[in-house]
């Protein structure tokens, strides 16, 4: 169980245009032991209070007018404030299609959760951000943590430049040299 006072300093903000799911999102947060939150009920509203306060972590809805979740997800990745560039960001929506969370994911959303939420998922979810916080990459067209989950050994990692330097010897790699799609 969270330590309630390891709460109280943390600036949290509910960005989502439900009234209800702000009150929801607070009450769990609270029930933790978080003192300072803000809440918008768009992307827009959150970027203004941001200018004259910074969150720690961003909880935030997808669908919002004027200024949806992704939206506000690539302003903040943009800025040039490093208090705002690097905050968590948990989207928390209803949409749970493949193609969303990796349209999210290369918006620069921290962590993906679906509703309905639990107070159980909302605190894990947080904790995941705080305890296991992933390296921030920046790219030519990206700005964000790394979209990778998890760093696995490949054995027969594709970086050969010869035919001597292919780790598999057997017909795929002939057939792989062939076709000069070695990366090099």
């Amino acid at each position: 169980m969270e330590q309630r006072s390891d709460w109280a300093k943390v600036n949290f903000m509910i960005v989502d245009d439900n009234a209800f799911m702000r009150t929801t999102l607070r009450h769990i947060i609270e029930y933790f032991g978080v003192q300072r939150i803000q809440e918008a009920p768009d992307g827009a509203e959150a970027l203004k209070i941001m200018q004259s306060w910074s969150p720690d972590i961003v909880l935030l809805d997808w669908e919002m007018s004027p200024l949806n979740g992704l939206e506000f997800t690539k302003m903040v990745r943009g800025s040039h404030r490093n208090s705002e560039r690097f905050v968590p960001i948990i989207l928390i929506t209803g949409h749970s299609e493949q193609w969303r969370i990796a349209q999210a994911r290369d918006a620069g959303v921290t962590e993906y959760l679906i509703k309905p939420v639990s107070a159980k998922s909302v605190m894990s979810h947080i904790h995941t951000v705080v305890e296991h916080p992933r390296p921030f990459i920046e790219a030519p067209k990206y700005f964000g943590p790394d979209r990778r989950r998890r760093v696995r050994e490949c054995e027969f990692e594709r970086r050969a430049v010869t035919p001597s330097e292919v780790p598999y010897r057997g017909i795929l790699s002939q057939s792989f040299l062939r076709h000069d799609s070695v990366m090099r």
